[in-house]
């Protein structure tokens, strides 16, 4: 009976946060100010990164059975060796050892062989450190096993629809959709992933500049005391502040970012907040402690933080064009 009741919530989730609201407006509302959880989280991630395209159509199941098919295809003929073999397996020891989901062998031969796969398919990226923290998250955030008994309720559910709903709540896929949400995740993140190490240290500097503008004393505050943006933001943007905050915030956190679109811009604006408030410490010795190690500490509400990013990339829009 409890499954019976499960199946006919998804649907209902399906028809109302979707059918009803074909462009996402509700669903972004809750991304936004409250964060999403299971077949939520993991179709608004799968639309605000552009896996799914919108308007939806019926069609989307035949989407999604491609884009399966096609990494069936990836696990079965991408299995040489590589050179980022090595590395991975050292990353993947470290991926969340502290949560018993990461430690489970099958959790982290997925992460591991999606990782090798698309540095195999993506030569223009390869394989960068951070990469399979970012693997890891999704597949944390897809992982929830759906019931798989029919059931029928007293609300009409469009039957051009059926087969979308079934192909997304089919179980099995973790690992493929996982993929493919990743490739479109770090295609977002192209400046940042860009010619290696360059691509970020030059977000990162660019990041430093645009502080010039927006408060020169703290500008000249950081410089004077050579505080250098890379030694603390490569880590902030490649891993989108996953160190920064327990696991259960950072898929909030994401919820936000992703929902808010427009390329991950938003994420600008939390590094740019995130800095100015580490700056507020007494002394230089201190604001260095905070961007390494506790740039979060003053942050308590996620959603609160989105907000304060939002508000801040229209100021920052306003500044840029005068």
């Amino acid at each position: 009976m409890t499954n019976n009741l499960e199946y006919i919530k998804l649907k209902e989730i399906f028809r109302c946060y979707y059918l009803q609201t074909p462009n996402l407006s509700l669903l972004k509302q809750i991304a936004l100010n409250n964060g999403l959880d299971g077949l939520l989280r993991k179709l608004g991630w799968l639309t605000f990164l552009d896996v799914l395209p919108l308007p939806i159509t019926p069609s989307w199941g035949r989407i999604l059975e491609v884009m399966r098919e096609r990494y069936e295809y990836f696990i079965e003929n991408d299995n040489k060796p590589t050179q980022f073999d090595e590395i991975i397996d050292q990353d993947i020891e470290r991926l969340y050892s502290d949560i018993e989901f990461f430690i489970h062998p099958e959790v982290r031969s997925s992460v591991k062989r999606i990782c090798k796969i698309f540095a195999i398919e993506h030569p223009d990226v390869g394989y960068q450190q951070g990469i399979h923290e970012l693997v890891g998250i999704i597949y944390y955030a897809f992982s929830e096993i759906y019931p798989t008994e029919k059931a029928t309720s007293a609300i009409p559910f469009p039957s051009e629809y059926e087969n979308a709903f079934q192909t997304i709540i089919e179980n099995g896929f973790t690992e493929h959709d996982t993929f493919t949400a990743t490739e479109h995740l770090i295609a977002l993140m192209q400046p940042i992933f860009s010619k290696g190490a360059n691509g970020v240290k030059n977000m990162c500097n660019d990041l430093f500049s645009s502080l010039q503008k927006f408060n020169q004393n703290i500008f000249d505050r950081f410089n004077e005391n050579g505080i250098i943006p890379t030694t603390f933001g490569i880590k902030w943007l490649r891993l989108l502040f996953s160190r920064e905050f327990p696991l259960d915030l950072v898929l909030q956190l994401w919820d936000g970012i992703f929902a808010f679109g427009n390329g991950l811009i938003i994420i600008r604006s939390i590094f740019m907040l995130l800095m100015l408030d580490c700056s507020k410490e007494e002394d230089e010795e201190q604001i260095l402690i905070r961007l390494m190690q506790c740039p979060t500490k003053n942050v308590t509400n996620i959603h609160r933080l989105i907000h304060e990013a939002i508000v801040f990339d229209k100021q920052e829009r306003t500044i840029f064009q005068h």
